[in-house]
């Protein structure tokens, strides 16, 4: 329902929404609500006229029946000789807890070729929850250049789904172009 109000300039309201909601939504995971509220011009200024507004969003979030993990994967780029340090972070949407739990990463060459996988020690995770499982390795032997890495998770014996992220393995180069001596 729209409701409208009429404010002077430098003045503010505070409003009240009630949202009547259904009393159980069977469908599983996110429901976006968008509440819009938008500045009103009367008559023409012109060909084009600017108008403010505010978006707010409400989700609603319905838990999947049984279990279901949702992967993101991050990571930062790094110099040649640092240590590559990716996280893959991980939600159970479910209703259920998982009790066996165990994320894998995957870094790919510019060829596809699988260039290292390394796999976490087991955890478990709660219905609802969330859980970061960090990953560490030295890029020493490994080129400079545009990798792809892959993460997931294998959970009670079902495996997520596969993220890709791309990253970059460089060397810093600094080159000088000019000097200036100051002599006293």
């Amino acid at each position: 329902q729209d409701q409208h109000f009429y404010l002077d300039a430098k003045s503010s309201k505070t409003t009240i929404l009630q949202i009547k909601l259904p009393a159980k939504i069977t469908d599983p995971g996110d429901h976006v609500l968008r509440l819009t509220a938008r500045e009103l011009r009367s008559g023409s200024l012109g060909a084009f006229t600017a108008v403010a507004s505010v978006v707010s969003e409400v989700i609603i979030r319905v838990p999947y029946p049984n279990k279901y993990v949702v992967p993101q994967l991050e990571v930062n780029n790094v110099n040649k000789g640092e240590n590559l340090e990716p996280r893959l972070k991980l939600r159970n949407y479910g209703a259920e807890g998982v009790s066996f739990l165990v994320g894998y990463i995957t870094l790919y060459g510019k060829n596809n070729e699988t260039i290292l996988t390394l796999n976490s020690k087991p955890t478990t995770l709660l219905a609802q929850e969330s859980k970061t499982i960090p990953f560490t390795f030295k890029t020493d032997d490994i080129s400079v250049g545009e990798y792809v890495l892959e993460g997931y998770a294998n959970y009670d014996g079902i495996d997520s789904k596969k993220v890709k992220t791309t990253l970059r393995i460089g060397e810093l180069f600094v080159d000088i172009v000019n000097t200036t001596v100051i002599l006293k």
